[in-house]
């Protein structure tokens, strides 16, 4: 249960990061941080990205639900 608390915590930092506002990762300093990075100021978005990372995380996720039950 741990692990999946943490792992969602995670996907939902990573997610909120992926937005234009960003993540305050350091608070209470107001600087944010995003993906990708950007030192410009601008939010430039990737095209894809979030489907690619949205994706991988899915697959990682199946696959570990798939190990579970194999142990099982």
């Amino acid at each position: 249960m741990f692990y999946a608390v943490l792992f969602g915590c995670i996907m939902h930092i990573a997610a909120d990061a992926m937005t234009e506002g960003g993540v305050p990762l350091l608070w209470p300093n107001h600087k944010r941080f995003g993906i990708p990075p950007n030192h410009t100021g601008v939010f430039v978005q990737v095209p894809g990205l979030s489907f690619v990372i949205v994706w991988s995380f899915m697959i990682l996720v199946g696959i570990g639900i798939w190990q579970s039950i194999i142990v099982i």
